[in-house]
């Protein structure tokens, strides 16, 4: 009889373990369903929030949840950017021949944003054979937009070209990178 009142508790344990083992197995899978629900929830409200923001409804290609906003306030302008991408800016010469450039790049890929006098409009001109020249819209900003080749070595590119307040505004670079990139484009007040 001893023998029998062992078993059954041994086998009680075995059972008791068996279910805890269980409990623990659904407990972990439903933490894990929960917490990637909550994420997927985060990249939904992400996309819709830049959709939003973007004037003309273009959705961006670029993975939206890996976006970062680049903000100048010397020069009142910001914009999106892929978050891998390195960002390098630089200043060159004085008073009027001033130059600020911000340089955005990941591999081959590239887009810059320069602003100078509006003045050197003609220099930036020369330095693209033009192709294709149309008047665009970015966000309310009325802009001229030059499709060709590089002046110097002949690869492709597209520059976009803003003035405000006697500045130049200058985005250059070519692919879909740049089109969202010059969609994201804003002049602060």
């Amino acid at each position: 009889m001893q023998e029998n009142r062992t078993k059954s508790k041994t086998s009680y344990w075995n059972l008791a373990i068996f279910l805890l083992v269980i409990l623990i197995i659904v407990a972990g899978a439903y933490y894990f369903w929960i917490s990637s629900e909550k994420k997927s929830q985060e990249i939904t409200g992400a996309n819709e929030s830049i959709v939003i923001s973007t004037n003309n409804n273009k959705n961006l290609n670029t993975n939206v949840a890996t976006l970062k906003n680049y903000k100048n306030t010397s020069y009142n302008f910001q914009l999106d950017h892929p978050s891998d991408w390195s960002v390098d800016e630089t200043t060159t010469g004085e008073g009027e021949n001033q130059i600020f450039t911000v340089s955005f790049a990941k591999d081959n890929k590239s887009v810059s944003v320069s602003i100078m006098a509006e003045s050197m409009e003609g220099i930036v001109k020369n330095s693209i054979n033009i192709n294709s020249e149309e008047t665009i819209t970015i966000n309310n900003l009325k802009a001229t937009k030059l499709e060709g080749g590089d002046a110097k070595d002949g690869s492709p590119v597209s520059i976009v070209l803003i003035t405000k307040n006697s500045k130049l505004f200058i985005i250059k670079g070519n692919g879909q990178e740049f089109e969202e990139l010059v969609d994201s484009f804003e002049l602060n007040n």
